[in-house]
């Protein structure tokens, strides 16, 4: 279930662990939120799938997984990462993230 947002409900009670595109550290999620790109260029990727591992008096401790294409890219991944859980899997790999790399000091772009 997607909220307006793009924060996925109801995992609060389910963990799922993944290993990061971005650094290649392996996490333990209970929450997974998308973040559009601000004023996406044709060679950025749409959207970054984020996962939440913990809560700090800050707020939620939210890590990049990988930056998706499209949004239609991330919700499948998603829905993969939720099914891959309810049938009782601990480990999951991203499967339909793009690899980016720097464009200049504050750009990105999809390799292709």
């Amino acid at each position: 279930m997607m909220s307006r947002n793009g924060e996925v409900k109801g995992l609060q009670q389910i963990c799922a662990q993944t290993q990061q595109e971005i650094d290649g550290k392996v996490s333990s999620f209970y929450k997974f939120t998308l973040a559009r790109t601000f004023r996406k260029k044709d060679y950025q990727p749409e959207i970054m799938l984020q996962g939440v591992d913990g809560h700090t008096f800050w707020g939620d401790s939210v890590l990049a997984l990988g930056w998706y294409k499209t949004r239609e890219d991330a919700e499948k991944e998603i829905k993969e990462i939720m099914a891959a859980m309810s049938v009782g899997d601990s480990s999951y790999e991203l499967k339909y993230s793009v690899s980016v790399k720097s464009r200049g000091l504050l750009d990105i772009e999809m390799e292709l």
